[in-house]
């Protein structure tokens, strides 16, 4: 999905933006926002962008770096990542 963002953002925004996604993926990172819900980095094949994914604030899930995992939410875009909001993990 980076690489689509990558290479055709208007292609990839068609395809992907505000529409609910299942994605799997590597941890690469995790944090907590300023108001502080959970946020996941998925790894790409590019080490400068992933996926960074934003835990519904319900989520509690323990995830540790490298886990692999599966969330569902809403696609927002591409800034130097892309965006996925109101995440929960998949079981």
């Amino acid at each position: 999905m980076v690489k689509a963002f990558q290479e055709n953002e208007a292609e990839a925004n068609k395809t992907y933006l505000d529409k609910v996604l299942l994605i799997s993926g590597s941890v690469s990172a995790t944090d907590q926002t300023q108001t502080g819900d959970r946020t996941l980095t998925l790894s790409s094949d590019d080490p400068f962008s992933g996926v960074m994914v934003t835990l519904d604030s319900t989520e509690a899930a323990a995830i540790n770096m490298n886990d692999k995992v599966t969330v569902k939410g809403f696609c927002k875009g591409f800034l130097s990542d892309v965006v996925i909001t109101s995440a929960i993990v998949v079981k």
